[in-house]
């Protein structure tokens, strides 16, 4: 199964669910020999392989093994109990799809798997818990956001306490948030590593969203260091005569560049960038004029489907082996 996103191919990636030297006989010694071909998988043993560079958080496995310790053992060879084993793997939070389960004679169990990916995180209390790319809400709470693929998570608010006493498993429902979550995905796509991490954690607040015209900025980016950012509606939002949002992101990118001390005039910060209009308006820290702002690469066309993905980024698919 293929996902295409703008820029961006993603593959069923199978993880192997390995019950490694788990399937045992039954039976007593002086027993029929028959009855001794029974077999069962205990599924006290596993151990869950992500491919190379895939995010998988390490309680996640803690709560895999204690879902699986309260499922009675099941038949190697009656495939509606591994069905049953099956379902329950993908009852899991953290689990987007679940494929068929093969027995592996005679060491183990492989159950493919596809873990859903971190692409926002919401404030719970004092904490944060991540966000999969459609709204789920994973089990796991962070001090901070965290770090994934080298960028920081953005925090979908405005941390009015909406999340505080929701629970892992549940999904984003209010349209404040959906949007928000539609900009933290556009964002991935089209936001290039390096801007992100100069811009630092951001919050997205889009909660006036569908109000934005001339006189209201509509969703809100909320950076460190007191940066304002007007992004308009929210991606998919169809009104017409919005700014595409690949544009927007592109005059972010030129606003994360002034931020930089590479540049031929070292940093030169500012405090607010309205991305709405085709030349984004910067308001500078000091009150001076914006300078040129500078140019971007545009980014690629995406590759038709057929064409090779180059596996060489720590995110391109790898599938795990099994022993």
């Amino acid at each position: 199964m293929r996902f295409h996103c703008r820029g961006r191919v993603r593959l069923w990636v199978p993880l192997a669910l390995l019950v490694a030297g788990s399937i045992w006989a039954l039976g007593r010694l002086d027993e029929p020999v028959r009855a001794a071909e029974f077999t069962a998988i205990d599924l006290k043993r596993l151990v869950l392989r992500p491919p190379q560079g895939a995010f998988s958080d390490p309680r996640w496995e803690a709560e895999l093994s204690s879902a699986l310790a309260r499922v009675a053992p099941p038949d190697a060879r009656d495939p509606a109990a591994l069905a049953r084993v099956a379902d329950m793997v993908g009852r899991l939070p953290f689990v987007a799809e679940v494929g068929t389960p093969r027995v592996l004679w005679p060491d183990g169990l492989e159950v493919p798997v596809r873990l859903r990916e971190p692409v926002a995180c919401v404030r719970t209390g004092e904490e944060f818990r991540v966000v999969a790319e459609d709204g789920v809400i994973l089990p796991g709470n962070w001090p901070a956001p965290p770090l994934i693929e080298g960028r920081p998570l953005p925090v979908i608010g405005p941390n009015d306490g909406a999340f505080d006493k929701r629970p892992a498993g549940s999904r984003l429902a209010e349209r404040r948030h959906l949007d928000g979550l539609a900009v933290a995905l556009s964002m991935r796509s089209e936001l290039p590593a390096a801007d992100a991490q100069t811009l630092g954690p951001l919050l997205i607040d889009a909660t006036r969203s569908a109000a934005t015209s001339a006189d209201e900025p509509g969703t809100l980016l909320e950076l460190e260091g007191q940066r304002l950012v007007l992004f308009g509606r929210a991606p998919g939002s169809g009104e017409p005569g919005e700014l595409p949002d690949e544009l927007k992101w592109r005059s972010l990118s030129k606003a994360a560049a002034l931020l930089r001390s590479d540049g031929p005039a070292g940093v030169q910060d500012w405090s607010v960038a309205d991305l709405r209009w085709d030349t984004p308006a910067i308001r500078m820290r000091d009150g001076s004029a914006p300078p040129p702002l500078p140019e971007t690469p545009r980014k690629s066309a995406p590759k038709t489907a057929g064409t090779p993905v180059s596996p060489s980024t720590p995110n391109a698919p790898k599938k795990p082996g099994v022993r």
